[in-house]
């Protein structure tokens, strides 16, 4: 992520000719690290497992990084993770898996939501032997979708297991962002719209997901956010003034 922002950084401030520089230093570093954790298989591995979420993370920081630099070997880099990630493509059912089985080579089938939204973001509508990308998002919805127009749940299981219907922010957002590249401009603009609901108009954030029968947090002032479930999952987390 800190690659990630200072490739966005310079692109916001004046783009590949005239963007800010003063933080490439620091993103080469970070840059230099995430190498080292990659594999002859062309994969970034973490400690514990091979996450395809956070391969493409690093793929779009690896190669906008090259485009910024001009260094070749951040492109080479980024194309051993492309080739990589896309042998993660089900072709049969039309979605990315999460990633591997813990260290192993075995597939993680499990479906989760980003790999198939980033997979059509990052690498357009076909793939390099003809696979269609966009079935991804279709799939997605058809698993995912917590009612109709509302949003993205976090996996495909959360609803069993929470006993509530919930939809998370942040996939929605993308959703709609993908749907918005694809040229279906109606659907993404009803979950763009969805999404605005919930913006905090103090400080211009959003919750991490919105509960269907949610409770008012009085602790923190918001009616958005997470409640003390028991079993709720704790990847959010809400830094400056519990906003995502």
């Amino acid at each position: 992520f800190v690659v990630m922002a200072v490739n966005f950084h310079v692109y916001a401030t004046g783009g590949l000719k005239k963007g800010d520089r003063r933080f490439i230093d620091m993103a080469k570093k970070a840059a230099d690290y995430l190498i080292t954790k990659q594999r002859d298989t062309g994969a970034i591995t973490s400690p514990e497992w091979v996450s395809c979420e956070e391969n493409m993370d690093t793929y779009s920081a690896l190669y906008n990084l090259s485009k910024i630099t001009g260094e070749q070997k951040y492109l080479d880099k980024a194309n051993e993770l492309k080739k990589f990630i896309q042998t993660l493509w089900d072709n049969d059912q039309g979605y990315f898996y999460m990633g591997l089985k813990g260290l192993t080579p075995e597939p993680n089938k499990d479906l989760a939501y980003d790999t198939s939204v980033w997979g059509y973001i990052l690498f357009g509508g076909k793939g390099e032997n003809g696979e269609d990308y966009g079935r991804g998002l279709d799939y997605v919805i058809q698993r995912q979708l917590a009612q109709p127009d509302t949003g993205i749940t976090h996996y495909a299981n959360q609803v069993q297991e929470l006993k509530r219907m919930v939809f998370w922010i942040d996939p929605t957002m993308w959703y709609a962002i993908a749907r918005l590249k694809q040229g279906r401009l109606d659907e993404a603009q009803r979950f763009f719209s969805n999404m605005l609901k919930f913006q905090n108009p103090k400080t211009g954030g959003f919750p991490a997901n919105e509960w269907k029968d949610r409770v008012y947090n009085k602790e923190h002032g918001i009616k958005t956010g997470i409640p003390k479930v028991d079993n709720a999952p704790d990847w959010p987390i809400f830094p400056l003034d519990h906003v995502h």
